[in-house]
């Protein structure tokens, strides 16, 4: 879900169509149509955007295929019971990224952002 709608915002910013004040908008809408709704506060969604470029930026990309992840690395439902029904990922989404929380992707995000790297470059 954090890889979707980071995809769209980020597509809608970059071509112009929406500017920051429409995310806030967006923000206020979900949260008026479903007040049980979390999760879509205008910084979680930037915080979407982040996730989503961050991992689908080329330099990402390239050094995550130079990793021998395979070798010690179960991806995906390999990892789970078999009872468990679990959603179909996004065709795009890296299924590295999958192991772990959005919650725990963010802080690694921020993290490398604050120390002025990019998280390709730590795996």
């Amino acid at each position: 879900m954090s890889w979707t709608v980071g995809r769209i915002v980020s597509d809608k910013l970059k071509n112009n169509e929406w500017g920051s004040k429409v995310v806030t908008q967006l923000s206020e809408y979900l949260r008026a149509k479903d007040p049980t709704l979390r999760g879509y506060s205008r910084r979680n969604i930037y915080n979407m955007v982040m996730f989503f470029e961050e991992y689908s930026s080329e330099a990402f990309s390239e050094r995550l295929q130079s990793l021998p992840l395979q070798d010690f690395v179960q991806i995906g439902t390999a990892q789970m019971d078999k009872n468990i029904i679990v959603q179909t990922p996004s065709a795009q989404l890296p299924p590295i990224l999958l192991l772990t929380t959005f919650s725990n992707h963010l802080e690694t995000l921020n993290r490398c952002k604050t120390q002025d790297q990019h998280i390709f470059y730590i795996l």
